[in-house]
C-alpha cells in the first residue's frame, strides 16, 4: 500500500505544480498584453485558451468535379474570427472574387493562384488583384482560391479562357508551398488534382472520392491521444505552446477537427517536374501576356531551401519566354524599413498594397 500512497502524492503534487504554472503562464501572458497598452484578461476569465477551427464556419467553397473545389458563386458575408477581424468577403456569379471597384468592368486581366491571390484575411477592396485594377485601370478578375497548388491554379486558368477572353494572365505562386501541394490528392479535408508521373509522363492524377475518411464530408474519429492533445491544446497555454512549437519543428499540423485530411498522391511527380508542367501549362495559355508573380510568407525571406526553388522556377520560366514579377527584393526593403505590418499569416492590407505596387510598376515599364 505504501507505493499506492507515494505514487498518488506525486500525483498530487505534479497536478498542482502543473496549475501554479498555467496560472503563472496565463498571468505572464496578460502583464505581456497590458505592457503593449492592449490589456487582455481573457486568459484569466476563460478557461479555454485556443479556438478548435471546428468552432468556426466559413462557407465560401463548393465541390468541383474538375478542380476539386471552387469559391462558392454569390456568398457574400462578414467574417470575424482569429486574424479576419470584419472581413468583407463576396463572390460574383461566376466565382470570383469581387473587387468592388464599380466604375471598373472590363475583363482585360485574369488573375489566379492560392490564398494570397484570393485574398485570405483582407476584405474584398484590399486584395492586391482589386487594387491592382485601380492602379491599371483595367479589369481584373480575381479567381485566386484559398489552398490552391501552382498547377491547379493554372488548370482554372485554363478552364475560365475557354469561354471568357483575356489579355494577360497572372499566375501568382507561393513559392514555399504552392508546387509542394501540386503533389497531393487531398487538402484540407478537399480533394484535388494532383501532379503525377504516370509511366513516364507528367499528367493530372483523376480526383479522388469525396468520401474518403478524414474528408469535410467523411470526418475521422479522433483517436485517445489526440482528443487528450485537443484538450492540452484549448484549455492550456503551457500545452497549446508546446504542441505548436512541435508542430512547426516538424513542419506538421495537427488535424483537431478530423476534417482535414492532407495526403500526397503515391504517384506524386517531383517537385521539379511540377515546376516544369506548371509553366509549360501556363505558356500555352490563348493569352497575348503571361506573367508568373513570386510571393512569400514572412519566414521565406531567410530560407535558404526558398532559395533553390526559387532560381529554379526562374530558369524554367525564362526558358518558356514567361514574365517573371518577383516580389523577393521590394518585400525585403519593406521589411528593414519600420512600418505597418505586412504579413498576419496571409498578407495584411498594406502588405498586398506593396505587391499591387509592385505589379503595377512593373507591368506599366514592359
Amino acid at each position: 500500500m505504501n507505493w499506492i500512497k507515494l505514487i498518488s502524492i506525486n500525483l498530487v503534487v505534479l497536478i498542482v505544480l502543473l496549475l501554479l504554472l498555467e496560472g503563472g503562464a496565463r498571468i505572464v501572458w496578460t502583464l505581456k498584453t497590458c505592457m503593449a497598452d492592449e490589456c487582455d484578461g481573457s486568459r484569466l476569465h476563460h478557461l479555454a485558451v485556443r479556438e478548435l477551427p471546428k468552432d468556426v464556419q466559413i462557407n465560401f467553397l463548393q465541390t468541383n468535379n474538375q478542380l476539386g473545389y471552387i469559391p462558392a458563386p454569390g456568398f457574400n458575408q462578414i467574417i470575424h474570427f482569429r486574424h479576419w477581424p470584419q472581413v468583407k468577403v463576396s463572390i460574383d456569379g461566376n466565382g470570383y472574387r469581387n473587387n468592388n471597384n464599380d466604375v471598373i468592368d472590363t475583363n482585360s486581366i485574369l488573375a489566379v493562384g492560392d490564398s494570397f491571390t484570393f485574398g485570405d484575411q483582407v476584405s474584398d477592396h484590399d486584395t492586391w488583384p482589386s487594387c491592382l485594377e485601380r492602379s491599371l485601370n483595367q479589369g481584373v478578375t480575381n479567381a485566386g482560391v484559398s489552398g490552391y497548388g501552382a498547377a491547379q491554379a493554372v488548370k482554372r486558368a485554363e478552364i475560365i479562357l475557354k469561354s471568357n477572353h483575356y489579355d494577360t494572365v497572372i499566375l501568382s505562386v507561393l513559392l514555399s508551398d504552392d508546387f509542394h501541394r501540386d503533389q497531393l490528392d487531398y487538402f484540407s479535408g478537399f480533394p484535388r488534382p494532383a501532379v503525377i508521373i504516370n509511366h513516364g509522363t507528367v499528367e493530372w492524377a483523376s480526383l479522388s472520392s469525396l468520401d474518403a475518411q478524414g474528408s469535410k464530408w467523411n470526418p475521422a474519429r479522433l483517436s485517445p491521444s489526440l482528443t487528450l492533445l485537443t484538450y492540452a491544446w484549448r484549455y492550456s497555454i503551457i500545452g497549446a505552446t508546446l504542441i505548436d512549437k512541435i508542430s512547426a519543428m516538424k513542419n506538421t499540423s495537427v488535424d483537431w477537427t478530423g476534417r482535414r485530411l492532407t495526403r500526397k498522391h503515391p504517384d506524386a511527380a517531383p517537385i521539379d517536374a511540377i515546376v516544369n508542367f506548371t509553366f509549360k501549362k501556363l505558356s500555352l495559355l490563348p493569352v497575348a501576356e503571361k506573367y508568373v508573380l513570386f510571393q512569400y510568407s514572412q519566414g521565406d525571406l531567410s530560407n535558404p531551401k526558398i532559395g533553390k526553388l526559387r532560381q529554379m522556377a526562374t530558369d524554367t520560366a525564362q526558358r518558356l519566354n514567361i514574365k517573371i514579377l518577383d516580389s523577393f527584393n521590394d518585400l525585403k526593403a519593406a521589411t528593414e524599413v519600420p512600418s505597418k505590418p505586412i504579413w498576419n499569416g496571409h498578407h495584411t492590407a498594406y502588405g498586398n498594397q506593396l505587391v499591387c505596387q509592385f505589379i503595377a510598376e512593373n507591368m506599366k515599364s514592359k
